[in-house]
């Protein structure tokens, strides 16, 4: 930052004067540089601390996959819903061509984090897997996810 100096150029004296008053200036203005500088490298720290910390809120979430493995096939399903929630989830398989199908249905709970996965044995071949999930708000509104899956694919 500059800094404005006044002297009479014929005068020794007054220019090492002048020169010693401006040193002092800018070792000032440096040092309040200096303290602006890190304080704003800690309110950042802070704010990324902060947010880290805070609690952002996801919207509910519903993934179904089949897949083969080594004891047949599965489904395998994954949501993340409000926390500690009590749930009732439907798995329907529908028949070939419309035909006659098969459904479960399980009462589960979300964990802390909120997430819940489970993994359900299929039963017969069908054109598509269809899993719902429903739960209950404090307030009484149930609210459900649906998600179809098609074998093969997800």
């Amino acid at each position: 930052m500059p800094v404005g100096v006044q002297f009479d150029p014929r005068v020794p004296g007054e220019i090492r004067d002048e020169y010693v008053r401006t040193l002092r200036r800018k070792r000032v203005l440096l040092g309040v540089a200096l303290a602006m500088s890190l304080l704003g490298a800690g309110l950042v720290a802070v704010t990324l601390f902060a947010g880290g910390m805070a609690e952002g809120k996801r919207s509910p979430d519903l993934r179904a996959y089949e897949r083969d493995v080594r004891g047949g096939r599965v489904l395998a399903v994954m949501a993340h819903l409000p926390i500690a929630t009590k749930l009732e989830v439907s798995v329907r398989g529908a028949g070939e061509k419309g035909g006659a199908g098969w459904s479960k249905t399980f009462q589960a709970r979300t964990r802390g984090s909120g997430d819940f996965d489970m993994i359900v044995p299929l039963e017969g071949t069908a054109d598509t897997y269809t899993v719902a999930i429903e739960w209950e708000d404090g307030e009484g509104l149930v609210t459900s996810l649906r998600r179809t899956v098609s074998p093969g694919g997800a």
